[in-house]
């Protein structure tokens, strides 16, 4: 998780992130693509940037831990691809999220 409006990412999602770099140290081929999403509201240009400085966050983190950055690559979606109703606060909470995509381990 992150701070809202901000790619901080909070003590939450930094334990997330711990452990998913604990996964990652595994891997010694292919590759993981960061994606990072918003919920429509606000400028969409503004989301995308966003999502991407997001992305890059988490991935900054992951190397940070350890993660070979070799594996890592980040893509910010804004509020492209919504996976809940952005019109409830529960679906725009839900379209705030970050993925791993991980191919050809």
């Amino acid at each position: 998780s992150f701070a809202p409006g901000t790619s901080r990412i909070t003590a939450e999602g930094a334990v997330v992130l711990d452990n998913i770099a604990d996964q990652l140290h595994a891997f010694s081929r292919g590759s993981v693509q960061v994606q990072a999403h918003t919920d429509n509201v606000g400028d969409p240009d503004v989301n995308v940037l966003l999502s991407q400085v997001r992305a890059e966050a988490v991935v900054t983190y992951l190397i940070d831990r350890g993660v070979s950055a070799s594996l890592l690559t980040a893509r910010g979606f804004g509020a492209q691809t919504p996976i809940a109703d952005n019109s409830t606060e529960q679906g725009r909470a839900a379209n705030q999220r970050v993925m791993l995509v991980v191919e050809g381990n």
